[in-house]
């Protein structure tokens, strides 16, 4: 199996083992552990503000560390041993920062778990990862843990927070609030607290780069989730690399608001931070049900990364906005959206702003910009899925250029990236510096599996030898199971997953992302596609169509312009007006299908959006295919 194609790497150097020193010797990038270079960063300015909370209460460089240690100082003092896990639980918050940090730089494995997780999936993901405590947050969170404490035996703390007094029980053990917790950490007498200090810089200094500081679960498609062991290093080196690729500096705001069980948001919401030192601020546990824009008001961040479900339904809102605008201001908006796009357009072939740029920036660019708290945001980041052409059209044309970020836990984030200044639209970008990326066996559309290696791959998955060997390779390419291609100028472009490839009835292997993109791009009307076919004879689609936020048996935006008599799912699912407009769709689509075997032939439309709540999304927004397939299982084969 040979790469046909890599980036920055020579054309002419052989193939060598990743992982050593020797191979990255010349880029610059040290290797010390995570809590050393935290600690480095504190000591540049301690007093610099770091932490921002949801109520507006700052904390320093230097609190924020020492709150970690107190952390650390704690879980030692319960018995804690190196490399035992530390889970944790709960919507972002400095008592989850101070838990994960805490952990590692007691010697333990920091191990996050969705809030959405049942208790069953909980116990596994703690008894897996060995945790000797767990930290929690909330009643409903609490009484999970508490169900399955018996089947622990491991655990010497269950550490919660934001949960009334009232709420817990009165003679549970193991038993602590966050506050009391620390106060294990923080001793009285100034003897035992430089001991207990000594104690805590020995287990830090014994540390080195290459030993595991955290786990990432992954969902997996049959079994229980794989937990990808990323080490100090990897996140030092992945962290000084993004500093290099996107231009992070220290002086910039980002708002915490996607799970930290996610390698995305722990490693940029979190350990980001903590090795170059800029600000973060804290959004509420309701910042996808509405506040998010609200907390981005207050916090005015300058680096913003967002799935793409949360893109569109910024997009949504702002249509159904504008739908509601009076007649001139239509006219002025549109102009302007016009000189935006040709605006993006010029400077991606390097030409001159478009005559009465300055005055659409001056009356509408600016304006949308500070209404949605992101006047002074200079990178626009999504991650996670493939974003819609339509929505990265629309954020283009109010001059905003939305850059897709391609990535996966087992590179402890990002593998590729879109910048501002080296961007091509529809694609996510180009390796990351001292990251080497290679197409294996492509196709004749030079369509193949997309690999990588570098000091970001990671160290393997927790007690499963096997599923480590599958995925690494003998010349160090971790193999992602996603499909891509990658151009002249060395963007890439992926095109969905090897998993998920629809093998039809009569034997042909069909990518779904493509499709129900060209579904989305023709139709503003819908918020979701998924086609099916595996193992039938040709493909249909489910259409959900767009909703209300809350409420999404309501229609909003433009799935109310589809047909005005409309104003419900149920009643779109009876009008014609809707049969031809999904029809239409279907068609335009369809002529962009790259086989006969990849044009649909049959729709139907869904009673209400997915959710997570009723496990057709994963904790990121994506769909679970085989759960939705199963789940409308019946109203599929009534389509054949």
């Amino acid at each position: 199996m040979s790469p046909t194609w890599v980036t920055a790497i020579d054309a002419e150097r052989v193939v060598r083992d990743a992982q050593d020193p020797a191979l990255h010797a010349s880029k610059d990038i040290p290797r010390m552990t995570f809590p050393e270079a935290f600690a480095l960063k504190v000591a540049e300015r301690p007093d610099a503000v770091q932490l921002v909370l949801n109520d507006g209460t700052e904390l320093t460089r230097q609190q924020w560390y020492d709150k970690c240690r107190e952390v650390a100082r704690a879980l030692i003092r319960i018995g804690m041993q190196p490399f035992d896990g530390v889970s944790i639980m709960g919507f972002n918050s400095l008592e989850w920062f101070c838990a994960d940090v805490g952990a590692i730089m007691a010697g333990g494995v920091a191990a996050g778990i969705y809030t959405t997780n049942n208790a069953d999936l909980c116990q596994y993901i703690i008894g897996h990862s060995g945790s000797s405590a767990v930290f929690v947050e909330g009643k409903t969170n609490l009484a999970k843990i508490l169900s399955i404490k018996s089947k622990l035996p491991k655990l010497k703390a269950i550490v919660f927070w934001n949960v009334a007094a009232a709420d817990v029980p009165a003679e549970e053990a193991l038993l602590y609030s966050f506050d009391d917790f620390c106060k294990l950490g923080a001793f009285s007498s100034e003897e035992a607290g430089q001991q207990a200090d000594s104690a805590l810089d020995q287990i830090i200094a014994s540390q080195t780069p290459d030993r595991c500081a955290m786990l990432v679960y992954t969902s997996g498609t049959t079994g229980p989730p794989k937990a990808v062991m990323i080490s100090h290093d990897n996140i030092v080196f992945s962290a000084l690399v993004m500093e290099d690729a996107a231009g992070v500096r220290e002086t910039d705001v980002f708002v915490s608001f996607l799970p930290l069980s996610h390698i995305a948001a722990n490693m940029i919401d979190m350990k980001g931070p903590a090795v170059l030192g800029f600000v973060v601020h804290f959004a509420g546990p309701d910042a996808l049900k509405g506040t998010l824009v609200q907390t981005l008001c207050k916090s005015r961040p300058t680096i913003f990364l967002a799935v793409p479900r949360v893109w569109e339904k910024m997009h949504e809102k702002m249509l159904e906005a504008g739908q509601k605008a009076p007649y001139i201001l239509k006219l002025i908006s549109g102009w302007a959206k016009g000189v935006g796009t040709t605006a993006m357009n010029n400077e991606d072939r390097g030409e001159p702003l478009p005559y009465g740029f300055t005055i659409a920036k001056k009356v509408v660019f600016d304006t949308v910009k500070a209404k949605l708290g992101l006047d002074r945001c200079r990178l626009f980041v999504t991650s996670g899925a493939p974003m819609p052409d339509a929505t990265l059209a629309y954020f283009r044309s109010i001059y905003i250029r939305v850059c897709d970020l391609y990535g996966a836990s087992e590179a402890t984030g990002p593998i590729s990236v879109n910048r501002p200044w080296n961007y091509k639209f529809g694609t996510c970008g180009t390796a990351l510096e001292n990251v080497d990326m290679v197409i294996m066996n492509p196709d004749e559309n030079q369509e193949g599996e997309i690999c990588f290696r570098g000091r970001n791959v990671f160290m393997g998955y927790l007690k499963d030898d096997d599923s480590t060997k599958a995925a690494i390779d003998d010349d160090g390419f971790v193999h992602t199971g996603d499909m891509g291609k990658v151009d002249k100028d060395g963007f890439l472009s992926v095109t969905g997953r090897f998993k998920e490839l629809i093998i039809t009835s009569g034997g042909e292997n069909i990518a779904p992302v493509p499709v129900e993109q060209n579904l989305l791009d023709a139709m503003s009307g819908i918020s979701r596609a998924i086609v099916i076919g595996d193992k039938r004879k040709f493909l249909v689609v489910l259409f959900v169509l767009r909703g209300l936020e809350g409420d999404s048996t309501k229609l909003s935006g433009p799935a109310l312009d589809v047909d005005p008599a409309c104003t419900t799912v149920a009643e779109a699912k009876e009008s014609e007006l809707w049969k031809e407009y999904l029809s239409a769709g279907v068609k335009a689509a369809n002529l962009l299908a790259v086989s006969n075997a990849s044009k649909l032939q049959k729709f139907a439309i869904l009673d209400q959006d997915f959710s997570i709540e009723n496990g057709e999304l994963t904790p990121t927004l994506k769909m679970k295919r085989s759960v939705i397939s199963k789940k409308y299982e019946a109203l599929i084969d009534t389509l054949y």
